[in-house]
């Protein structure tokens, strides 16, 4: 007898297949053939079950792209379990958006591996956090850095976070892929640079897989209009990343005082 599967988002081929058709609707034949890895005639017997199942408890829509709302409800549960903080109304609607976008969504479909998806153990939910995570850690290491940033683009309305990715999604536009190219290799040696000492060469190597697309530009700028507090709620659910991020002797006129003590929050807790 299998194992009972309790949430289809975190377990079994439910998981795989929402994890598959996140970054674009496909048919049931196109996720049979990402998550085996068989190019011709791949066994779909069990994939259109488990999209039925996903149907119906809304995480799947009829042309089979995955629902973003249902990794934002599990996110959020994450978030606020860290330390029973409630997200403002602000992070809440920031956090929506940023899943919901196309930019994360085309994001998630290039950065996709085959492990991930053969992996028996696949976990949708925890992959999709890490591919959060990654272009949260470099926009927050962006911020802390640059008083421009931190100054100009730190909403703290939601008319403001709109605001700041439209310019962000339409200076997006104007930058040609050599560009592109230019600002992934920067983001991925950074990160690279921050974790040299402090992280096994293993996370290292994790981290940077998972921005080795173009990809990755649009991400980090659209991660640049977020608050740096939800910036630094999303980092801080990975043990390793909170730890480099409690590290940062960050100057506090740069950083707001509430995403401070979240860094701090973090580091105490990784370490005990």
């Amino acid at each position: 007898m299998g194992k009972k599967i309790t949430n289809p988002l975190r377990e079994g081929l439910a998981s795989k297949v929402y994890l598959a058709s996140y970054g674009k609707g496909l048919t049931g034949y196109e996720i049979a053939k990402r998550i085996y890895g068989i190019d011709k005639f791949p066994p779909t017997a069990k994939i259109y079950p488990a999209i039925k199942e996903l149907r119906s408890i809304g995480a799947l829509s009829e042309e089979n792209r995955s629902n973003s709302n249902s990794l934002f409800e599990e996110l959020k549960n994450r978030i606020e379990g860290f330390d029973n903080e409630k997200l403002s109304e602000l992070e809440d609607y920031v956090l929506l958006k940023v899943l919901d976008s196309d930019i994360f969504r085309e994001y998630v479909d290039s950065n996709i591996q085959a492990e991930d998806l053969q992996n028996k153990d696949a976990d949708a939910i925890d992959i999709l956090e890490r591919r959060l995570q990654m272009p949260a850690m470099a926009a927050f290491v962006a911020k802390m850095r640059s008083p421009y940033l931190i100054n100009k683009f730190e909403p703290t309305t939601i008319g403001e976070f709109d605001k700041f990715l439209d310019q962000f999604i339409e200076k997006a536009k104007g930058i040609d892929d050599d560009a592109k190219n230019a600002v992934k290799e920067t983001t991925l040696r950074t990160m690279e640079a921050f974790g040299a000492g402090v992280m096994p060469s293993n996370e290292i190597k994790r981290l940077v897989s998972m921005g080795a697309t173009t990809n990755t530009y649009g991400m980090v700028l659209m991660m640049d209009s977020v608050p740096s507090t939800l910036l630094l709620k999303i980092i801080r659910l990975d043990p390793i990343m909170a730890f480099i991020v409690g590290l940062f002797r960050v100057d506090v006129q740069k950083i707001p005082l509430e995403s401070m003590e979240i860094a701090e929050s973090s580091r105490k807790k990784v370490k005990k």
